[in-house]
């Protein structure tokens, strides 16, 4: 499968090449269940090449520990050294699978790597989910429980029950002077913290920090529990990514330019957050400092 293996600075080939990689990998397996990590291991079945020794591989991969073996089909791809192989039928990878159910678990929802998977590996919920796979798929997200759009605003928890706004009594503000919405979540260092007064207007309780640039999506989870009572996030842009992590934890991010107190009053009276939002709509990292990476 592999025509070479570098260690280092040397190369090495064919039977060399295969006995370090092999030893390489049993080592890594025994290591990671020596710490009490969950294993699943892949297997590509290409007829003529390996579908001969898989009860045998499947039995030193028990004795290692593996929690999970994965028989994958080979998709033969033009153009490579595999071309000339055929795919193994459905039929053919069961009854290697069986063979290999008698040492390890056999993961059999497996599609190949894609992005539509739901659930765990040993609980796949792709099934009863096709629907809305399918329907967030071609953008009509009717099916899902309701929801619109992803970029449009849609209220917290719109597919399950009306969510405690008791428990999210603030709004956390991206501004730069503190009168207008105008700075985008990625850029902003530290959100404004506010909430409605007794007299009916609205009072900025603090300043609070945002975390720090970097590490991809933990940083939205992050915002998330640092926004955690906050029921809106009101940032002149926000990109796909941080919106559904944020409202999957309650909270509205929320797009507009504006006076400050406007914006407040759309979110706690009239609820009417569309009429906030910009006529035009800019491309991340443009017209502000942040990094260009999805914000």
């Amino acid at each position: 499968f592999y025509s070479w293996v570098r260690d280092g600075k040397v190369v090495y080939r064919d039977r060399e090449a295969a006995e370090l990689l092999l030893s390489r990998q049993l080592a890594a397996i025994k290591g990671l269940k020596e710490r009490g990590i969950t294993v699943k291991v892949n297997t590509i079945i290409t007829p003529g090449l390996n579908d001969g020794h898989v009860e045998t591989l499947a039995a030193k991969m028990a004795e290692l520990g593996v929690d999970l073996l994965n028989l994958m089909p080979l998709n033969p791809t033009e153009g490579t050294l595999f071309e000339v192989y055929e795919e193994p039928d459905k039929t053919y990878l069961e009854t290697l699978r069986r063979a290999a159910e008698k040492y390890v678990p056999q993961m059999r929802h497996c599609k190949r790597c894609r992005a539509d998977a739901v659930g765990m590996l040993d609980d796949d919920k792709s099934i009863e989910l096709a629907g809305c796979l399918s329907a967030c798929k071609k953008k009509d997200h009717s099916l899902c429980g309701g929801m619109k759009d992803v970029p449009e605003l849609r209220p917290v928890a719109a597919s399950g029950p009306a969510p405690d706004l008791s428990a999210k009594p603030h709004v956390a503000v991206a501004t730069m002077e503190g009168l207008l919405v105008n700075k985008h979540l990625g850029e902003t260092e530290a959100f404004q913290i506010w909430t409605r007064a007794e007299d009916g207007g609205f009072t900025l309780l603090e300043e609070r920090d945002a975390p720090e640039i970097g590490g991809g999506s933990t940083r939205w989870f992050d915002l998330a529990e640092t926004l955690a009572d906050c029921r809106a996030v009101l940032v002149a842009r926000i990109g796909g990514t941080p919106q559904a992590i944020l409202e999957e934890r309650g909270i509205i991010g929320v797009e507009t330019e504006g006076f400050i107190e406007d914006a407040l009053k759309a979110v706690y009276e009239t609820g009417d957050l569309r009429a906030l939002r910009p006529k035009q709509k800019k491309a991340c990292g443009m017209g502000c400092s942040g990094t260009g990476e999805g914000c």
